[in-house]
């Protein structure tokens, strides 16, 4: 399980310290879920179990039984498509909005924004400023004082060269990162764009033993949230691994998810907002998953 394995506990009494204890160890079998809700795993259970068995991996298992705080599947625009960055951006904010409307114990610090890759993503650099006005927004500065920041984009890749991450530089802030980038961090918020058929898996990998790693992308993306979590895709083409679960396996996405598309079925009003929003924000039209005529690449 890729998650944090060393924890802060410098005694090595969490039961994730076994590198601690054992830092000779090859191989450490981490079954236990200390971060996510029980909803959360269920959910990454379901949609890599195919990689479980052909690995001989056991099912991950929860310490976190909150089951109330489902995950909630929603449908943009290509992130492939320039047109429509700014769309999928706003589409973004006004989930965010609607999310910290009902739940006003959360801070621009709680949210983590994450893809496949971020450096020179338009998406990204969209999300900066109208996000950055919306926090100050929302808690502005003093007067004479200069505004906070509350949005770091954490990128390796800069004019100047490839910088490792800061995340020092990101204290308190929402940060969009990448996946990979996002490896052993935890947000109470965390909003996956890009789970669609071509990123997720790629289509150089389908079928070889390098779709190793994109399992092991989609397992952390889906692992990085304490308490909500917001797992986006492309309406035309969602990730053939969301689709082959809904297609086959016994427990159907609409009962393990929040579905943006049904938002109207939600009765919690927190998830319900926020889906409204995000099925706003998306002109797509989607009534079912998987797509009736679902076209792969």
């Amino acid at each position: 399980r890729l998650q944090t394995v060393v924890s802060t506990f410098v005694d090595a009494t969490h039961p994730m310290d076994c590198v601690l204890r054992d830092p000779r160890a090859g191989v450490h079998h981490l079954y236990t879920n200390y971060r996510c809700p029980l909803a959360h795993v269920e959910l990454v259970n379901a949609v890599t179990k195919p990689f479980q068995e052909a690995c001989g991996l056991d099912p991950m298992v929860a310490a976190n039984t909150n089951r109330r705080d489902k995950p909630l599947l929603f449908p943009h625009y290509k992130t492939s498509s320039h047109t429509r960055t700014l769309d999928i951006a706003q589409q973004v904010k006004a989930m965010l909005q609607a999310l910290f409307e009902h739940d006003p114990t959360l801070r621009p610090g709680d949210v983590g924004i994450v893809m496949r890759r971020t450096n020179d993503n338009a998406i990204m650099d969209q999300l900066v400023p109208l996000l950055q006005t919306w926090f100050a927004a929302r808690d502005p500065a003093p007067p004479g004082t200069p505004a906070a920041h509350h949005v770091k984009h954490l990128k390796t890749k800069y004019d100047t060269g490839r910088v490792a991450l800061s995340w020092a530089d990101a204290a308190g802030q929402c940060v969009l990162v990448s996946i990979c980038g996002d490896k052993g961090r935890h947000h109470r918020a965390v909003v996956v764009l890009g789970v669609t058929d071509g990123c997720i898996p790629l289509q150089v990998t389908r079928g070889k033993p390098a779709e190793l790693c994109d399992w092991s992308s989609l397992n952390v993306a889906l692992t990085r949230s304490t308490q909500y979590l917001m797992v986006g895709f492309a309406a035309s083409y969602p990730s053939r691994y969301l689709d082959d679960c809904q297609r086959y396996h016994e427990t159907k996405l609409e009962t393990l998810c929040h579905c943006a598309w049904q938002y109207d079925r939600i009765e919690d009003p927190l998830y319900r907002a926020v889906a409204e929003a995000a099925h706003d924000g998306c002109e797509i039209p989607l009534h079912s998953f998987p797509r009736p005529h679902y076209k792969r690449l």
